[in-house]
């Protein structure tokens, strides 16, 4: 399924649950707006990143809670996408950069080609500028969760919708070793 496919899909599950995390959403951005953003950040922006940004250009600001795209996790606008990478490259790079991926039985910590792209509260979801997997990262606990994609982002919360439950990510990668 497509990503603009998956992101309908969630916005009808939501919708049928009465949950606001399909609302607020942005109109697509330009591939032009996206360009900058990867400039800015002297990244490549991800094809599926991409593609994300090519449907919604972002989501506007809601209060933490379960009300974003991603569930919990809000979709950043390309300005808040620049704002996070540097926030988090200003702030959470070590002297010594750790090795990435980390081992499963490490949080591990951000490194420069994480691409932070929502959020709820503290916790960003970013996707790796070349391996293009999805990680959360906490600047208090490093790299707490790891999905393959987007997709399967959007996957699980539709999942947990669909099941009754609240439209957000399970699983830490240490619970998923075991």
């Amino acid at each position: 399924m497509s990503l603009k496919s998956l992101i309908k899909s969630a916005k009808h599950a939501y919708e049928e649950k009465g949950l606001d995390c399909g609302n607020s959403l942005l109109p697509p951005a330009t591939s032009a707006e996206i360009t900058v953003a990867g400039k800015s950040i002297k990244l490549p922006i991800p094809r599926e990143l991409r593609e994300l940004y090519k449907v919604h250009g972002g989501q506007e600001y809601v209060p933490p809670g379960v009300t974003g795209l991603f569930g919990q996790h809000r979709l950043h606008t390309l300005e808040e996408l620049v704002e996070h990478y540097e926030m988090f490259s200003e702030n959470c790079i070590l002297d010594n950069p750790p090795k990435f991926p980390p081992p499963d039985d490490e949080w591990g910590y951000w490194v420069p080609e994480l691409i932070p792209f929502a959020s709820w509260d503290a916790y960003d979801l970013c996707i790796h500028a070349t391996r293009e997997d999805v990680w959360e990262f906490i600047p208090n606990s490093g790299l707490i969760r790891h999905r393959p994609s987007i997709a399967s982002v959007l996957e699980e919360v539709i999942e947990a919708v669909h099941t009754g439950g609240e439209p957000q990510l399970t699983r830490m990668r240490r619970e998923q070793v075991r």
